[in-house]
Order: structure tokens, then C-alpha cells, then sequence
């Protein structure tokens, strides 16, 4: 969990300079998924989320079926 901790994710959102993309598991045990879009929404405007049905926040990473949808977030960012 400290990992990819931030002191401050709003700013840091604000304040990026390369595309950004948001890809998250339906099932995400550690995250609300489908509050991802409001959240960015209101911080940066047209920042894409895409949510893969059925997958937990580990199998996001791990499970195959989630290929497509990351490759089309990476390209869409861009």
C-alpha cells in the first residue's frame, strides 16, 4: 500500500505532463473502481478510465483477459 503512496494525488494528477489513463479491476478489493471517473473528473477533466469486468485488483495484473483493455488505455493516453 506505501508503494505508490502520494502525499497529495490531486496535485499530483493537476500537475502531470504526460498522458493519463486510468485501468481498474470491476472487483478492486483495495479501491472503489467505479469512482475512479467522478474522482479525476473533477480534478482533470478527460482523463479515460476503464473498468474490466470481473477482475480483482491483482488479477488486473496478472490475468491475461486484462491485456486488451490495458493496450487500448496505453494507446488511447497517448
Amino acid at each position: 500500500m506505501r508503494a505508490f503512496g502520494t502525499r497529495d494525488y490531486a496535485a499530483d494528477v493537476r500537475n502531470a505532463q504526460t498522458p493519463l489513463a486510468v485501468v481498474a479491476g470491476e472487483k478492486d478489493e483495495l479501491f472503489f473502481a467505479d469512482k475512479f471517473a467522478p474522482a479525476l473528473d473533477a480534478i482533470k477533466p478527460g482523463v479515460p478510465v476503464t473498468i474490466v469486468p470481473g477482475l480483482s485488483h491483482t488479477g488486473l495484473t496478472v490475468d491475461p483477459s486484462a491485456v486488451p483493455a490495458i493496450i487500448a488505455a496505453v494507446r488511447g493516453a497517448g
